[in-house]
């Protein structure tokens, strides 16, 4: 981690702690189904048709065209 310095050229302490942001029902605006269906396609891991269905499905919806 880096240092950082204030103007006067002390230490800039951080205040608080910095701690991981929790996985919730949603990372990064994706669903967590969708999330490890992706990381078993595109990862060692066994996969199966529904998993390909569920991301081609999410993403074809998402970026669909014309929302009001």
């Amino acid at each position: 981690m880096a240092i950082t310095y204030n103007e006067d050229g002390s230490v800039k302490k951080r205040k608080g702690d910095k701690k991981a942001i929790a996985m919730g029902k949603e990372f990064f605006g994706v669903p967590k189904d969708v999330r490890e269906a992706s990381k078993r396609l595109y990862g060692k891991g066994p996969f199966d048709v529904n998993d390909q269905k569920k991301v081609i499905d999410y993403y074809k919806k998402k970026n669909k065209k014309g929302k009001a």
